[in-house]
């Protein structure tokens, strides 16, 4: 249980904890994002113009949607080394173990 909470729920390597790859995206919050933004207001502004910048600052972010980090799992499937090594060293009966209509029509 606590193997596939760290591969799962963090990210990292079952056995050392060592993250792996980039990690999960962490998107800043609307309460972030607005104070990062009225944090850039020029100091020189009027206290008149500094509300009417982070109320309209207030308004674009409330429009926009949040951004969530989304789990992903990527899998490959591939034969055993043993057919596909006998696939070109073979006929087509013996090389083909796939149903007659899976595999390549003769041209």
């Amino acid at each position: 249980e606590e193997h596939l909470a760290r591969l799962l729920g963090e990210g990292s390597d079952p056995i050392t904890g060592q993250k792996l790859g980039l990690g999960y995206g962490r998107y800043a919050t609307l309460r972030t994002r607005i104070a990062t933004r009225t944090a850039a207001i020029p100091e020189a502004t009027t206290a008149e113009q500094r509300e009417q910048a982070t109320a309209a600052i207030r308004a674009e972010e409330a429009q926009r949607k949040s951004r969530q980090p989304v789990a992903g799992f990527d899998f490959t499937f591939s034969p055993p080394k043993s057919s596909s090594t006998r696939a070109p060293l073979g006929s087509k009966q013996k090389s083909c173990h796939v149903p007659d209509w899976f595999c390549r029509r003769k041209v």
